[in-house]
């Protein structure tokens, strides 16, 4: 059983490409609450195929769209994104996992609606915080699109829980 748990440090910067090399990582990866922690969140994360209980980048800068490669994870247990700046859509491969204690893209600046196979997850998890904090059920414009205004639109999406 490996596990990577640097979560509650002062780590900054980006994560780099490189975690895709920690292939035998099958427990915990853990960055959570590093507040200077900014960047993406690699593509590479799908290279963790042997990861199955926990993923955490939560509490952090880290900005822009979830990766689709994250629908490679394995993870069984939990998902922690949020509290982060991600932007974008949720993408539908979140949905190819088989998460069973929690789901939590909680305040993050999602946009668009959340895929139907992301929202089967919801009947799956015990925790399933998505929605609030985020922009959901509005268009999502591209950044700098001056243009583009967001514009409330129904939402599929199921409650956030409280």
């Amino acid at each position: 059983e490996a596990e990577l748990g640097l979560d509650h440090n002062s780590i900054t910067g980006a994560l780099p490409t490189q975690v895709g090399s920690f292939t035998k990582l099958s427990q915990y990866f853990k960055f959570g609450d590093n507040a200077g922690l900014t960047g993406t969140l690699p593509t590479e994360i799908g290279v963790l195929t042997n990861l199955i209980t926990y993923l955490a980048v939560d509490n952090s800068l880290i900005s822009r769209n979830l990766p689709t490669e994250i629908g490679l994870l394995n993870l069984k247990s939990t998902l922690y994104l949020s509290n982060a700046k991600m932007t974008g859509h949720i993408v539908t491969e979140l949905g190819a996992m088989k998460l069973e204690n929690g789901l939590y893209l909680f305040s993050n600046q999602l946009c668009g609606d959340v895929p139907t196979e992301v929202q089967a997850l919801s009947t799956s998890v015990n925790d399933w915080k998505v929605g609030t904090g985020n922009n959901l059920g509005t268009v999502c414009c591209a950044v700098g699109d001056m243009s583009c205004a967001p514009t409330t639109s129904p939402s599929s999406a199921p409650s956030p829980l409280p």
